[in-house]
């Protein structure tokens, strides 16, 4: 996932309005995978990811928080995003991670705040588009809410924060289908392709659910893959 690079990247996505359901389909609880890395025939064990999702109040509105807690290179890190129940709409981000810090809201329908990095400090002031989120766990919660089924196609704007910062346009399309065994147990997934310019993964989604089984995404030129498998699934009480 360019472990180093992802974790300096703040996604946003913009569907169209007639990719989406009704809502509803998200639930709160606790998913856990393992991460992986592969390059030339080599694996190394990049540790656990653990995203939970969240029931709160903001601002007198239902809401979702999205975290996501890690180790990076032996370091905890946490990243964590509110959106509006109803909509999906971002609310906030704030991330501490072992590389950089990040602080953005949405006020008066426009999301800055700053990220802090060893390069200093990075403004950010955008205007997000309709349904945008504020980094891949909140998007991939969101997939709940999504009518996934053979031929769905969907366009996107990612934000990147290399060099120029804009958003990039991806693609996610249901591309195939397969019934695939992780620690989790064995799931009927639909294959969604992710596609842009600074991006190409392949998310096992199932479908039964909506749930992200797995992922596997291209880590630049070097071939090297980072691969994420569900190994439990634990729901709120």
């Amino acid at each position: 996932m360019r472990t180093s690079v992802l974790l300096l990247s703040l996604s946003l996505f913009a569907a169209p309005v007639a990719a989406w359901g009704q809502g509803g389909g998200i639930r709160a609880g606790t998913a856990t995978y393992t991460a992986r890395g592969e390059i030339q025939g080599q694996t190394q064990d990049l540790g656990t990811r653990e995203i939970t999702v969240s029931d709160t109040v903001v601002a007198g509105a239902h809401a979702w928080l999205v975290v996501n807690r890690m180790r990076v290179g032996g370091v905890p890190a946490v990243d964590s995003v509110l959106m509006r129940a109803d909509d999906l709409s971002p609310i906030s981000r704030h991330a501490d991670l072992r590389v950089a810090r990040l602080a953005l809201e949405v006020r008066d329908g426009v999301l800055s705040g700053e990220m802090l990095s060893p390069r200093g400090t990075l403004p950010l002031s955008l205007r997000p588009g309709e349904r945008s989120f504020l980094n891949y766990h909140a998007l991939r919660s969101a997939l709940r809410e999504w009518p996934l089924a053979a031929g769905w196609r969907g366009t996107a704007g990612v934000l990147e924060l290399r060099g120029r910062t804009e958003f990039t346009p991806v693609t996610l399309e249901v591309t195939g289908e397969e019934r695939i065994r992780v620690p989790a147990g064995e799931f009927d997934c639909w294959i969604v392709s992710v596609a842009g310019a600074a991006i190409d993964e392949r998310w096992w989604v199932s479908k039964a659910g909506h749930r992200v089984v797995r992922t596997r995404e291209v880590m630049g030129p070097s071939g090297a893959v980072m691969q994420l498998d569900l190994v439990s699934i634990v729901p709120a009480p």
